[in-house]
Protein backbone atom coordinates (compact mmCIF):
# COMPACT_ATOMS: atom_id res chain seq x y z
CA UNK A 1 0.00 0.00 0.00
CA UNK A 2 1.50 3.31 -1.09
CA UNK A 3 1.23 6.53 0.91
CA UNK A 4 1.61 10.11 -0.40
CA UNK A 5 4.85 11.75 0.66
CA UNK A 6 6.94 14.73 -0.43
CA UNK A 7 10.72 14.39 -0.26
CA UNK A 8 13.54 16.90 -0.70
CA UNK A 9 14.78 16.26 -4.24
CA UNK A 10 17.70 18.68 -4.38
CA UNK A 11 20.04 16.24 -2.65
CA UNK A 12 18.95 13.13 -4.57
CA UNK A 13 21.25 11.23 -6.91
CA UNK A 14 18.86 9.92 -9.55
CA UNK A 15 19.61 7.13 -12.02
CA UNK A 16 17.32 6.93 -15.05
CA UNK A 17 17.51 3.70 -17.03
CA UNK A 18 16.44 4.29 -20.62
CA UNK A 19 16.81 7.25 -22.92
CA UNK A 20 13.41 7.65 -24.58
CA UNK A 21 10.50 10.02 -24.07
CA UNK A 22 9.55 8.63 -20.65
CA UNK A 23 13.14 8.93 -19.46
CA UNK A 24 13.23 12.51 -20.73
CA UNK A 25 10.00 13.36 -18.90
CA UNK A 26 11.29 11.99 -15.60
CA UNK A 27 14.68 13.67 -16.07
CA UNK A 28 13.07 17.04 -16.74
CA UNK A 29 11.04 16.83 -13.57
CA UNK A 30 13.90 15.90 -11.26
CA UNK A 31 16.24 18.37 -12.91
CA UNK A 32 13.75 21.17 -12.20
CA UNK A 33 13.95 20.28 -8.52
CA UNK A 34 17.73 20.27 -8.34
CA UNK A 35 18.51 16.55 -8.42
CA UNK A 36 21.74 15.19 -9.86
CA UNK A 37 20.60 12.99 -12.73
CA UNK A 38 22.45 10.22 -14.55
CA UNK A 39 20.84 8.66 -17.63
CA UNK A 40 22.02 5.22 -18.76
CA UNK A 41 20.92 4.02 -22.19
CA UNK A 42 21.97 2.84 -25.63
CA UNK A 43 20.24 5.84 -27.23
CA UNK A 44 19.04 9.24 -26.02
CA UNK A 45 16.47 11.79 -27.14
CA UNK A 46 17.78 15.02 -28.63
CA UNK A 47 16.91 16.94 -25.46
CA UNK A 48 18.83 14.48 -23.27
CA UNK A 49 21.83 14.74 -25.59
CA UNK A 50 21.72 18.54 -25.41
CA UNK A 51 21.44 18.52 -21.61
CA UNK A 52 24.31 16.08 -21.36
CA UNK A 53 26.48 18.17 -23.67
CA UNK A 54 25.70 21.25 -21.56
CA UNK A 55 26.79 19.37 -18.43
CA UNK A 56 23.42 19.58 -16.70
CA UNK A 57 23.01 15.80 -16.61
CA UNK A 58 25.38 12.85 -16.89
CA UNK A 59 24.91 10.51 -19.85
CA UNK A 60 26.35 7.00 -19.95
CA UNK A 61 25.96 4.83 -23.02
CA UNK A 62 25.27 1.22 -22.23
CA UNK A 63 22.78 -1.63 -22.35
CA UNK A 64 20.53 -2.27 -19.35
CA UNK A 65 21.23 -5.98 -19.88
CA UNK A 66 24.81 -5.34 -18.76
CA UNK A 67 23.90 -6.21 -15.19
CA UNK A 68 27.36 -5.69 -13.74
CA UNK A 69 27.49 -2.07 -14.89
CA UNK A 70 23.89 -1.41 -13.90
CA UNK A 71 24.48 -2.93 -10.47
CA UNK A 72 27.39 -0.58 -9.87
CA UNK A 73 25.30 2.41 -10.93
CA UNK A 74 22.42 1.40 -8.66
CA UNK A 75 24.83 1.31 -5.72
CA UNK A 76 25.93 4.90 -6.29
CA UNK A 77 22.45 6.46 -6.57
CA UNK A 78 19.56 7.11 -4.19
CA UNK A 79 16.66 6.71 -6.61
CA UNK A 80 16.43 4.45 -9.65
CA UNK A 81 13.88 5.05 -12.41
CA UNK A 82 13.33 2.23 -14.90
CA UNK A 83 11.66 3.30 -18.17
CA UNK A 84 12.43 0.55 -20.71
CA UNK A 85 9.42 -1.49 -21.94
CA UNK A 86 9.63 -5.02 -23.27
CA UNK A 87 12.41 -6.33 -21.02
CA UNK A 88 10.58 -7.94 -18.08
CA UNK A 89 13.65 -9.84 -16.87
CA UNK A 90 15.68 -6.63 -16.57
CA UNK A 91 12.77 -4.84 -14.92
CA UNK A 92 12.57 -7.65 -12.37
CA UNK A 93 16.33 -7.55 -11.81
CA UNK A 94 16.29 -3.81 -11.14
CA UNK A 95 13.34 -4.10 -8.77
CA UNK A 96 15.06 -6.86 -6.79
CA UNK A 97 18.35 -4.97 -6.60
CA UNK A 98 16.61 -1.89 -5.26
CA UNK A 99 14.67 -3.92 -2.70
CA UNK A 100 17.84 -5.61 -1.42
CA UNK A 101 19.82 -2.39 -1.24
CA UNK A 102 17.02 -0.22 0.16
CA UNK A 103 17.01 2.08 -2.86
CA UNK A 104 13.95 4.04 -3.91
CA UNK A 105 12.69 2.64 -7.20
CA UNK A 106 10.20 3.86 -9.79
CA UNK A 107 9.15 1.33 -12.40
CA UNK A 108 7.48 3.34 -15.14
CA UNK A 109 6.72 0.03 -16.83
CA UNK A 110 4.94 -1.62 -13.89
CA UNK A 111 2.49 0.44 -11.82
CA UNK A 112 1.58 -2.49 -9.57
CA UNK A 113 5.10 -3.45 -8.57
CA UNK A 114 6.76 -0.05 -8.44
CA UNK A 115 7.98 0.96 -4.99
CA UNK A 116 7.34 4.65 -5.65
CA UNK A 117 5.31 6.64 -8.17
CA UNK A 118 5.24 10.21 -9.44
CA UNK A 119 1.76 11.73 -9.20
CA UNK A 120 0.30 14.50 -11.31
CA UNK A 121 0.96 17.80 -9.56
CA UNK A 122 -0.83 21.14 -9.71
CA UNK A 123 -0.43 24.37 -7.76
CA UNK A 124 -3.43 26.25 -6.45
CA UNK A 125 -4.18 28.64 -3.57
CA UNK A 126 -0.52 28.61 -2.57
CA UNK A 127 -0.40 24.82 -2.24
CA UNK A 128 1.05 21.92 -4.19
CA UNK A 129 -1.55 19.22 -4.78
CA UNK A 130 -0.71 15.72 -5.98
CA UNK A 131 -3.17 13.37 -7.70
CA UNK A 132 -2.38 9.67 -8.10
CA UNK A 133 -4.55 7.17 -9.98
CA UNK A 134 -2.76 4.08 -8.70
CA UNK A 135 -1.51 3.40 -12.20
CA UNK A 136 -4.99 3.16 -13.70
CA UNK A 137 -4.92 6.27 -15.88
CA UNK A 138 -2.57 9.24 -15.93
CA UNK A 139 -5.01 11.00 -18.26
CA UNK A 140 -7.84 10.77 -15.73
CA UNK A 141 -5.48 11.91 -12.97
CA UNK A 142 -4.62 14.95 -15.10
CA UNK A 143 -8.33 15.63 -15.60
CA UNK A 144 -8.95 15.45 -11.85
CA UNK A 145 -5.94 17.67 -11.12
CA UNK A 146 -7.21 20.30 -13.55
CA UNK A 147 -10.63 20.21 -11.91
CA UNK A 148 -9.11 20.68 -8.44
CA UNK A 149 -7.01 23.56 -9.73
CA UNK A 150 -10.05 25.28 -11.25
CA UNK A 151 -12.01 24.81 -8.03
CA UNK A 152 -9.33 26.46 -5.91
CA UNK A 153 -8.04 29.05 -8.37
CA UNK A 154 -10.50 31.71 -7.22
CA UNK A 155 -10.20 30.99 -3.50
CA UNK A 156 -8.03 33.87 -2.39
CA UNK A 157 -9.36 33.37 1.14
CA UNK A 158 -7.74 29.94 1.39
CA UNK A 159 -4.42 31.31 0.18
CA UNK A 160 -4.56 34.10 2.78
CA UNK A 161 -5.48 31.64 5.53
CA UNK A 162 -2.56 29.46 4.51
CA UNK A 163 -0.07 32.32 4.71
CA UNK A 164 -1.52 33.61 7.98
CA UNK A 165 -1.46 30.20 9.64
CA UNK A 166 2.09 29.65 8.44
CA UNK A 167 3.04 32.98 10.01
CA UNK A 168 1.33 31.98 13.25
CA UNK A 169 3.18 28.67 13.27
CA UNK A 170 6.56 30.38 12.87
CA UNK A 171 5.81 32.83 15.68
CA UNK A 172 4.53 30.19 18.08
CA UNK A 173 7.54 27.94 17.55
CA UNK A 174 9.70 30.74 18.90
CA UNK A 175 7.41 32.06 21.62
CA UNK A 176 5.91 28.74 22.78
CA UNK A 177 8.46 25.89 22.44
CA UNK A 178 6.15 23.22 23.91
CA UNK A 179 4.44 21.72 20.84
CA UNK A 180 1.65 20.26 22.96
CA UNK A 181 0.48 23.74 23.85
CA UNK A 182 0.62 24.88 20.24
CA UNK A 183 -1.60 22.17 18.78
CA UNK A 184 -4.86 23.41 20.31
CA UNK A 185 -4.00 27.00 19.41
CA UNK A 186 -3.66 26.23 15.71
CA UNK A 187 -7.23 24.95 15.56
CA UNK A 188 -8.52 27.90 17.58
CA UNK A 189 -6.71 30.37 15.32
CA UNK A 190 -8.14 28.77 12.18
CA UNK A 191 -11.67 29.00 13.58
CA UNK A 192 -11.28 32.63 14.65
CA UNK A 193 -14.16 34.59 13.12
CA UNK A 194 -12.19 37.80 12.61
CA UNK A 195 -9.38 35.97 10.82
CA UNK A 196 -11.90 34.28 8.54
CA UNK A 197 -13.58 37.60 7.73
CA UNK A 198 -10.28 39.27 6.89
CA UNK A 199 -9.38 36.35 4.63
CA UNK A 200 -12.74 36.42 2.88
CA UNK A 201 -12.26 40.13 2.19
CA UNK A 202 -8.82 39.53 0.70
CA UNK A 203 -7.00 41.43 3.45
CA UNK A 204 -3.63 39.70 3.70
CA UNK A 205 -2.04 42.38 5.89
CA UNK A 206 -5.02 42.38 8.22
CA UNK A 207 -4.93 38.60 8.52
CA UNK A 208 -1.23 38.71 9.39
CA UNK A 209 -1.85 41.32 12.07
CA UNK A 210 -4.71 39.27 13.47
CA UNK A 211 -2.60 36.14 13.97
CA UNK A 212 0.12 38.26 15.57
CA UNK A 213 -2.50 39.58 18.01
CA UNK A 214 -3.70 36.06 18.79
CA UNK A 215 -0.16 34.82 19.34
CA UNK A 216 0.58 37.64 21.78
CA UNK A 217 -2.68 36.95 23.62
CA UNK A 218 -1.91 33.23 23.81
CA UNK A 219 1.62 33.81 25.10
CA UNK A 220 0.41 36.33 27.67
CA UNK A 221 -2.21 33.87 28.85
CA UNK A 222 0.45 31.20 29.45
CA UNK A 223 2.76 33.43 31.49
Amino acid sequence: MKIPIFIEASSLRVLVLGGGSEAEKKTRRFLRHGSRVTVYSVEFTRWLLDEGKAGRIRLIRGDVRDRSTVSSLVDSHDLVIYTIPGLPDEEDSIARQCERRRKLCILSTNAERTMAAMPIEVRAAGMRIAVFSGGKSTLVAELAADEISRCLSGRKDIEILLEAMGHAKDLLKVKMPDHRLRMDLYRAFLEDRKLRELSEHGDMDGAMRRVEEMVEEAVAGRT
